[in-house]
């Protein structure tokens, strides 16, 4: 099985969410939304939520207030929103380890499917390979092989427990065959600046959150999760195109 077929459905998606039952005897809305987001600013999902605020904002004629609550593989942020009042004046946006939590974590207390009301699917996000730019790898066969030969440089930056990043990153290290030290941040603006630094090798990011830093030269992209090239990183091949199975790098 090719792994990018598994990243291919670890892609970070993510849609708004509120409270179940909207009550409003006036009219809606009449005072400021609260969009809560359980991750740090600058990743995407918080790249998102302010664009979707600023065009809520600009429709509604109401203020918008972006609520960042990090911490405990999002599901601080997320049990917020569970608890708000079920009025439509507090939105909550998430990603993949929305449902991911609840295989890994007993008693949360709410329920990704039952707890909440989606309202909209605002994007998919190609996950990247990012690698510390002094590391001598152009493909991912190439860094594979560089990981063979420093295990122990061989340490993935995750955006912390659950997320689509952490579970691509563990695709990876199987399929790779090699022993990687995965280490958790608490999103992508904590993560980068380590892989950027040369503390870690690897960080496979969202590209919203990591395009910036890979035209920069500060990381570099050796490859994307997407079946097709993304015309954001046109030069950036795909996992698919450079072959990478089980198969051809164990």
């Amino acid at each position: 099985m090719r792994i990018t077929s598994l990243l291919k459905i670890l892609a970070v998606s993510a849609s708004a969410a509120l409270a179940p039952s909207l009550a409003s005897a006036q009219a809606y809305p009449s005072r400021a939304i609260k969009i809560i987001v359980p991750a740090p600013p600058g990743g995407a999902i918080d790249i998102i939520a302010r664009v979707v605020g600023e065009k809520l904002q600009a429709s509604t004629g109401q203020p918008v207030i972006i609520d960042n609550k990090p911490g405990a593989s999002n599901n601080l942020g997320t049990d917020a929103l569970a608890k708000s009042a079920p009025d439509g004046y507090t939105i909550g946006i998430v990603g993949g380890s929305h449902n991911i939590n609840k295989f890994l974590f007993k008693n949360l207390g709410w329920d990704p499917e039952t707890s909440f009301e989606p309202i909209v699917y605002t994007h998919e996000v190609p996950l990247v390979f990012a690698i510390y730019p002094q590391i001598p790898a152009k493909t991912l066969p190439e860094f594979v092989a560089w990981l063979k030969a420093h295990p122990d440089q061989a340490k993935i930056a995750t955006s912390g427990r659950g997320s689509a990043q952490e579970m691509a990153a563990e695709v990876f290290r199987m399929a790779s065959g090699v022993e990687m030290l995965l280490i958790p941040y608490k999103g992508s603006s904590a993560a980068q600046p380590d892989l950027i630094g040369g503390r870690t090798a690897l960080y496979i990011d969202t590209i919203s959150a990591i395009q910036s830093q890979v035209k920069a030269g500060t990381v570099r992209a050796i490859a994307v999760s997407t079946r097709k090239r993304t015309a954001a990183l046109p030069d950036v091949p795909t996992a698919d195109e450079q072959g990478l199975t089980q198969q051809s790098i164990i």
